[in-house]
């Protein structure tokens, strides 16, 4: 198999159908603008062999566009209104994507359009069992599509790009314009009917606490 002819699992998506409260404290005062990117330190993403995760096709057929992007615009679920509960409560939605890549990669590139309100891409894999990222890319309420470079985190075999979406007013919660990953260049699109595989790298720590905050809600 060549990079080329690479493709990734379809898109799965997890969301508790909670919100987060928020509490200012002298160190996190309220946020002031939407997607600020303190708001990641509430995030847990789920362990990605949960069975809680479920195709955004399945979810919703509209969540995605013809060609497989994920394209999300869906009701906030956040309470008080636009001018009385923004920046008070968070609401976290989590997608990804399974790739297997035949080998070292030229080039791993995923780029992210609009989000409302904020988004941040991680890649998973045995070398990166807690997930990589980088903070400076993260995407942002009005702002340009970003693009994070994991081309020195991929390894061959199983690797999983994440997105880890908020809400953070009680307007819209969207995730359009599509989330592209980039194998050499070339748009990894994905395959439909792949079965989803289960991952063996997410670390002990960070499986306790996914299953202590799962099983609060």
């Amino acid at each position: 198999m060549t990079t080329s002819s690479v493709k990734s699992t379809d898109w799965l998506m997890f969301s508790t159908g909670k919100y987060i409260p928020l509490t200012p404290t002298d160190e996190y005062p309220l946020p002031k603008a939407h997607g600020d990117p303190t708001n990641y330190r509430f995030a847990q993403i789920p362990d990605l062999n949960d069975p809680g995760w479920k195709k955004v096709r399945d979810v919703n057929a509209n969540y995605v566009d013809e060609a497989g992007h994920i394209n999300m615009k869906a009701d906030s679920i956040l309470p008080g209104g636009y001018h009385g509960g923004k920046f008070k409560n968070l609401h976290f939605t989590y997608f990804i994507a399974h790739v297997n890549l035949p080998k070292q990669p030229d080039s791993l590139k995923v780029t992210i359009g609009h989000v409302d309100d904020g988004a941040r891409m991680y890649l998973f894999n045995n070398e990166h069992v807690g997930g990589k990222h980088q903070p400076t890319k993260d995407a942002q309420l009005n702002g340009q599509a970003v693009t994070a470079d994991f081309t020195k985190d991929a390894i061959p075999g199983p690797n999983v790009v994440c997105i880890v979406q908020f809400d953070d007013c009680p307007d819209e919660n969207n995730l359009h314009g599509g989330i592209k990953i980039m194998l050499d260049g070339k748009e990894v699109l994905p395959d439909t009917s792949a079965p989803i595989p289960k991952v063996n790298f997410m670390p002990e720590t960070f499986k306790m606490e996914c299953m202590a905050m799962h099983a609060m809600h």
